[in-house]
């Protein structure tokens, strides 16, 4: 377990130099709202201090540890939040981002995560609410609309 959380913080490091590397043409702020750079960046600074701290945690341990694999309903949780992620980045163009969003948290919450639907149409309504106002309305950043238009 040791060898695979060093493989797995050098891996998470290399991953946040190249996002670094990757965005320097891009502006960091534009005006008065940030730019292009400004969550990449953060992202990869956040990933690459885990990295770190990962990486200091499993090299001064003494024992190797034993790798903690999810039982059977784990596993499904696992492979279930996979396909909804690859099926959201597949239609999140044709259905829009806030159709396609909903969609995809509703799914989550109540397919993979068994949650009762009245909390989980909210969760999914605010969090939407919530991305659309900060990334369309304050930052003007356009989302995709798809076939319904918003």
């Amino acid at each position: 377990m040791k060898r695979l959380e060093l493989i797995t913080a050098a891996i998470f490091l290399a991953l946040s130099i190249l996002i670094v590397v990757n965005t320097a043409d891009l502006a960091y702020w534009e005006d008065i709202s940030p730019g292009n750079r400004f969550m990449p960046l953060w992202v990869a600074g956040a990933s690459a201090l885990l990295a770190l701290l990962l990486f200091l945690e499993a090299s001064r341990r003494k024992s190797p540890g034993e790798v903690d694999w999810p039982d059977r309903p784990g596993w499904f949780r696992v492979v279930s939040t996979l396909a909804a992620i690859i099926a959201f980045a597949t239609v999140v163009d044709l259905l829009g981002f806030v159709v396609g969003t909903t969609f995809f948290i509703l799914v989550v919450l109540l397919g993979v995560l068994r949650r009762p639907v009245v909390p989980s149409a909210l969760a999914a309504a605010i969090t939407v609410g919530i991305i659309y106002s900060v990334f369309v309305a304050w930052l003007s950043i356009p989302l995709p609309k798809g076939v319904f238009g918003i």
